[in-house]
């Protein structure tokens, strides 16, 4: 049984290319636009890992975090961010 994985960003390419990343390498990926998504999966299924945008619609990531620790205390989670730099 392939672990699961959920994906949450407010960006579809993004959530797009980590998935395509992830199933190639056997993970079984979900996918959430914004944290209350993320909720409602996280009701649903039992994730192997979480990793989330640090701002997402409605809800931070590092509010998700609080909210996953009730849910689902011991699963790993890793918040990512984008970061613009000019040219360096």
């Amino acid at each position: 049984m392939p672990k699961k994985i959920l994906v949450i960003d407010d960006n579809p390419l993004i959530r797009q290319t980590i998935e395509l990343f992830l199933c190639a390498e056997g993970y079984e990926v979900h996918e959430a636009s914004d944290c209350d998504e993320a909720l409602e999966l996280l009701d649903q299924f039992r994730f192997d890992l979480v990793l989330s945008d640090v701002h997402s619609p409605r809800l931070e990531g590092i509010d998700l975090l609080s909210h996953v620790r009730s849910i689902s205390p011991a699963v790993p989670i890793i918040i990512m961010t984008v970061s613009h730099y000019g040219n360096l």
